[in-house]
């Protein structure tokens, strides 16, 4: 065991090229492989399932009125304390909740919903960090700032949908007080369509939540460092750099990009009450993903594509500029209203809901690249040679789970920007991790050595020798490539 262990991670001739793991491993340990990712992933998603706290905290105050009128009419605001928080809390958001006046819980002809589209008002928000402290405005251009917002009851539910007032994305202040006056809801008062309810809903992060994101946060970091240790390592002592294979160079800035991810420095987005480091880690993420996306489509397309054809103009610029147009417009979206100096901005603008229509086509575009990468694949699958072939299957089955996952994710965020449960946060987590340290082990060198190696991705000159040898090894490549080749154009 010990003789085979330094045989796998150590080299006596490091200016050699050795196969992939991937490329000589037998069927069923690759099904091993992902049998455990798909058993650790489930483990973490039960943890989260059962384990975890609920992320979200809702407490809902509402006022009693003596003459709803008013409010209705614009003559009195809706004035409320909200309760205390802390820097765990991380972010909160303030809803307004009507009635529909016309739902009925036994069926009858008047039933039905409506929407209106314009409903005005003026919103104010207050903080402070003690109860003996002087109210701070944070919105100091609220009497002169009217918010245009929509408000739409189902006939299928008592309660309208919440209308968002206010959203603060980092806690500053442990007391916070907001203010909401109607400017024209009369019609709702006089047409009856409103009850005389007014509900103010505070929602914000579970501290203990956000004490069991940091717990796993710290593990998941531990280990991605640990693990990329031991890559660069094992694969720098078994063969230099230039001999690396195309994918093991993709894979170092990965891993980089994982523990990144994973955020070593998320317990200062909890302490230092700062917009800043949200913003970090939201950057962190989305970066991380893009990379992933963009490491899926050059790897799968390079399986069935000829080195020689591989041009940066026609193979690389257009995924680069299809992911890098996804990063910059998602980084756009979920930082759109972090960037925002007013808390009552309406995050349901029409600029920030174009803007996430423009993520979602873009998610559209990347996945027809990959299905049409795919079934290219398919065509083509017959005619590789067996180690492309086996490459290609295994990283194809291990990729589909993580591509549905990350663009499930995306929208999420888009959409949502937060958690619905720690199971949704353990998975991603989880299968993200989990996605990269298979792939990683797959991507180990073995102690078989590739003598007609295709894969190297960094040309370095040393010894005229190694040179000429070097390129005998393409000439073979070239050769296989050509017959390849002549044999798809038969068909």
């Amino acid at each position: 065991m010990a003789f085979s262990l330094r045989k796998l991670f150590l080299a006596d001739n490091r200016d050699k090229t050795y196969y992939h793991l991937i490329d000589v491993l037998p069927y069923w340990a690759i099904v091993i492989i992902f049998c455990v990712f798909v058993v650790v992933v489930t483990v973490f998603i039960l943890i989260g399932a059962l384990a975890g706290p609920q992320p979200n905290t809702t407490i809902d105050h509402e006022h009693n009125v003596p003459r709803p009128i008013d409010v209705f009419y614009g003559n009195r605001s809706l004035v409320t304390e909200h309760p205390k928080v802390s820097a765990t809390n991380q972010e909160f958001r303030v809803f307004l909740v009507l009635k529909n006046a016309m739902y009925s819980p036994t069926p009858r002809e008047t039933t039905f919903g409506w929407t209106k589209r314009d409903l005005r008002l003026r919103l104010k928000l207050e903080a402070r960090n003690s109860p003996q402290d002087e109210w701070k405005n944070l919105t100091p251009k609220f009497e002169t700032t009217e918010h245009i917002l929509r408000v739409q009851c189902s006939q299928f539910s008592s309660h309208c949908s919440p209308v968002m007032l206010f959203y603060v994305d980092w806690i500053g202040y442990n007391y916070y007080r907001s203010t909401v006056t109607l400017l024209n809801a009369a019609e709702l008062y006089d047409r009856k369509l409103a009850l005389d309810y007014f509900n103010i809903r505070f929602s914000t992060i579970n501290g203990a939540f956000t004490n069991f994101e940091i717990g796993f946060r710290i593990f998941f970091v531990i280990i991605s460092i640990a693990f990329f240790v031991l890559f660069t390592w094992v694969v720098f002592r078994k063969q230099q750099l230039k001999r690396w294979h195309t994918e093991q160079l993709w894979m170092v800035p990965m891993l980089i990009l994982l523990v990144l991810y994973n955020n070593p420095i998320f317990w200062i987005d909890i302490v230092a009450g700062s917009w800043f480091w949200p913003l970090l880690n939201i950057i962190f993420i989305t970066t991380f993903i893009s990379y992933l996306m963009l490491m899926l489509l050059i790897t799968s397309h390079a399986a069935i594509k000829d080195p020689k054809d591989r041009s940066f103009i026609w193979f690389y610029l257009p995924k680069l500029v299809l992911v890098g147009a996804f990063w910059l417009f998602a980084i756009i979206v979920l930082t759109w209203i972090r960037i925002q100096d007013d808390p009552s901005f309406y995050v349901d603008s029409t600029a920030f809901i174009t803007l996430g229509i423009v993520v979602i086509i873009l998610i559209l575009l990347y996945f027809l690249k990959l299905v049409y990468i795919f079934f290219r694949y398919l065509e083509k699958a017959r005619h590789l040679p067996a180690t492309y072939n086996a490459r290609a299957r295994a990283v194809w089955i291990f990729s589909l789970f993580v591509i549905i996952a990350t663009a499930v994710d995306v929208l999420l965020f888009v959409l949502r920007r937060s958690w619905n449960n720690a199971a949704q946060f353990l998975s991603y987590f989880a299968i993200y991790n989990c996605y990269v340290y298979a792939l990683g082990i797959l991507y180990f060198p073995s102690t078989k050595v590739d003598d007609h190696s295709s894969s190297i991705g960094i040309e370095l000159s040393e010894k005229p020798g190694e040179r000429k040898e070097e390129s005998q090894q393409g000439l073979l490549v070239q050769d296989s490539y050509d017959q390849f080749h002549e044999m798809e154009e038969e068909l």
